[in-house]
């Protein structure tokens, strides 16, 4: 009697619609075909011969994952809105480059001013979620501008990094987020950074109004640190 061998399927069978497949799948990858067994009669399994990978009839084993590159043509919709910019305002090259350096490694979006009338320029073009500005500027000082910002937008939170001594009560009373002294803690600012960042919309506005809410001051890395101060209350 004549023997039809016929196609087995060891493992259970899948449909990958998601790769635009419609045939069933093995999903252990093996596909084995019944065939007599030498001077017995009877039958044994034998490996078939496998299809190539993406053969268009059968896929055997997983699907190969889909790779998806980016490219300017096909960016999805507010890739780039996903980072927090941070307006990095000042004129010192070499601070300027190491902050904006660590800034980027955490994820930020550096937008760079190296005087106060490009900050306020920048902050107009690009909308920063928050400002690092030093005081000693060229043009601008840096309380003309803090106030020029704070009065565009009184909920964007503002550090204040200066070499300067006894700025605490000037930062204070300006609605500043923070203090900050030189030379920089650098992990001390990057934790403020992401708590100014975090502060909901009524703490900055109570700042701004001189009533009582969270400051956060860091003196020089060398000296003592105060890690947080409260705002004293006015009026």
């Amino acid at each position: 009697m004549e023997y039809r061998g016929k196609l087995a399927k060891v493992g259970l069978a899948a449909s990958w619609h998601g790769f635009g497949l419609n045939k069933s799948a093995s999903l252990r990858g093996v596909n084995v075909r019944e065939k007599p067994a030498a001077g017995t009669g009877g039958t044994s399994l034998g490996r078939a011969k496998a299809e190539p990978a993406c053969s268009g009839r059968e896929f055997s084993g997983d699907p190969p994952l889909p790779v998806v590159r980016l490219t300017p043509a096909n960016w999805p919709q507010g890739f780039f809105l996903m980072k927090k910019k941070i307006l990095l305002v000042d004129d010192d090259p070499g601070v300027c480059r190491m902050l904006q350096r660590v800034l980027e490694e955490e994820g930020y979006l550096v937008v760079p001013a190296a005087n106060g009338l490009e900050a306020l320029e920048r902050a107009q073009a690009t909308a920063p979620h928050l400002v690092l500005l030093d005081l000693n500027l060229p043009v601008q000082n840096g309380w003309d501008t803090l106030e020029r910002l704070a009065a565009e937008d009184p909920l964007l939170p503002v550090i204040i990094i200066t070499a300067r001594p006894n700025q605490l009560f000037p930062a204070l009373a300006s609605g500043a987020g923070a203090l900050m002294e030189k030379p920089l803690d650098l992990a001390k600012l990057l934790r403020t950074i992401r708590e100014l960042l975090a502060e909901p919309a009524e703490a900055r506005l109570a700042r701004m109004a001189g009533k009582r809410a969270e400051f956060h001051y860091l003196p020089p890395s060398g000296r003592q640190p105060v890690a947080k101060r409260e705002e004293r209350h006015v009026g």
